[in-house]
């Protein structure tokens, strides 16, 4: 993987399948990974696996599918961390 060390990864899809692998692979690289899905149990047990890998997870339950809302989604990202990379 690049130089992702410390670096701050919006990964939606985030809470089963290829997102959850996604996640995990991104926590052994120290990531920070704000994880978007609508599974919100889902979503705090991917996160907290995120943690122990040595990445920190943060968990923002959202719908992708609901395009009309998606400046939320952005306030939401903006709250939890300084910037994206």
């Amino acid at each position: 993987m690049a130089a992702i060390t410390g670096k701050t990864i919006v990964l939606t899809g985030a809470s089963r399948g290829l997102g959850a692998s996604i996640a995990r692979a991104l926590a052994r690289e120290k990531a920070t990974v704000v994880c978007v899905s609508r599974s919100e149990d889902k979503l705090s047990k991917i996160c907290a696996e995120i943690n122990e890998l040595g990445g920190k997870g943060i968990s923002i339950p959202f719908d992708i599918s609901q395009v009309e809302n998606l400046s939320t989604l952005v306030e939401q990202i903006e709250q939890q961390v300084s910037a994206v990379d």
